[in-house]
């Protein structure tokens, strides 16, 4: 789970090809498909717990991923939920909520777009050093169709990732 980020073939290069729409969710395998190997975990958001709302979840991209830990994340942009796509006249006012099970050392911002070189920089960072933290942040540089996602590192090293929100420029 950890490396995935910034390999070659892994999911910042294939946001960055530009057009995939990828979503965020981790396994207890490794890559030697090898089950319960690591404490990866799923989320995905869903009115209910039904198989068909899960689905749905699934399907929206309205998921995130975390390294094992129990990490709650929620992640918007003007509104619009993780997996979403929109176009913006101003500058993207991203908001998320994190509640960790241990204190949050770091909450990054990563933003890309179709072209970006790898590894994909956090444009910005919080260290709120607690276990709950608010995200609050407009980004004043939006010049160009980007994506979005929140990176959640704990300082007992769990993390989580949301999945991106892509947002259009006019």
């Amino acid at each position: 789970v950890f490396e995935v980020e910034i390999t070659p073939n892994g999911v910042q290069a294939g946001l960055s090809r530009g057009g995939h729409r990828l979503a965020f969710i981790a396994g207890s395998d490794n890559h030697c498909s090898q089950p319960g190997a690591t404490g990866g975990l799923a989320a995905v958001y869903a009115p209910s717990l039904t198989r068909e709302e899960v689905w749905k979840g699934l399907y929206h991209r309205v998921t995130y991923a975390t390294s094992g830990a129990r990490i709650l994340l929620n992640f918007e942009i003007n509104g619009h939920r993780m997996g979403e796509e929109f176009t913006a006249q101003s500058s993207p006012h991203l908001e998320a909520k994190v509640i960790g099970t241990a204190p949050i050392e770091r909450l990054e911002v990563v933003k890309g777009w179709g072209g970006a070189r790898i590894p994909l920089p956090a444009v910005h960072t919080e260290e709120p050093l607690t276990d709950v933290c608010q995200l609050d942040w407009k980004d004043s540089s939006f010049t160009r169709d980007s994506f979005y996602y929140i990176r959640v590192t704990q300082m007992d090293g769990e993390r989580a990732w949301s999945s991106p929100i892509w947002v259009n420029h006019p």
